[in-house]
């Protein structure tokens, strides 16, 4: 991904709506067509890895910085990565259950600390399973405490 739009989506060229799915973290939110994820700002780029699982993947939380997890609906099954303008960058392996519902755990590591910024990295896995709650696993780096919902109030005071 292009370090100068610290973000991307998660796409399915359909509606996607996920009930009680509402922009809980600043990391994951929903638009109209998927999901936005963000990245760190100030990065060159963000390689992103997506793992596509039948039951719940290995925990790799520890390998991260900030870590979340949320429902995700897929209208189709087939999952597309989009760049900040929503262009198609990969197609995704079809999910394994076809359209329904999945889990999405959202991986962010912070770019490494190098002269004129680094290359951050991402990990999303999804599985079969309900929607359920959305949760914070870990929210240890800059950005998942820049956009946090605490993260807001706080700057918000700040002025």
């Amino acid at each position: 991904m292009d370090g100068r739009f610290p973000y991307f989506y998660l796409g399915e060229g359909a509606d996607l709506r996920i009930p009680g799915s509402i922009a809980w973290t600043g990391l994951v939110s929903t638009w109209s067509g998927g999901l936005k994820l963000r990245t760190p700002a100030g990065a060159r780029s963000c390689a992103v890895a997506v793992e596509v699982h039948r039951d719940r993947p290995p925990d790799r939380i520890a390998d991260y910085h900030d870590v979340v997890e949320c429902g995700y609906r897929s209208a189709i099954g087939c999952p597309a990565l989009l760049d900040w303008s929503r262009v198609a960058l990969a197609r995704l392996s079809p999910l394994p259950s076809g359209p329904g519902d999945y889990r999405l755990r959202y991986h962010l590591r912070e770019a490494r600390a190098v002269p004129g910024g680094g290359r951050a990295a991402a990990l999303i896995q999804f599985w079969s399973a309900e929607l359920g709650e959305p949760e914070e696993l870990k929210i240890s780096g800059r950005p998942g405490f820049f956009w946090h919902p605490a993260g807001t109030l706080r700057r918000s005071l700040e002025f």
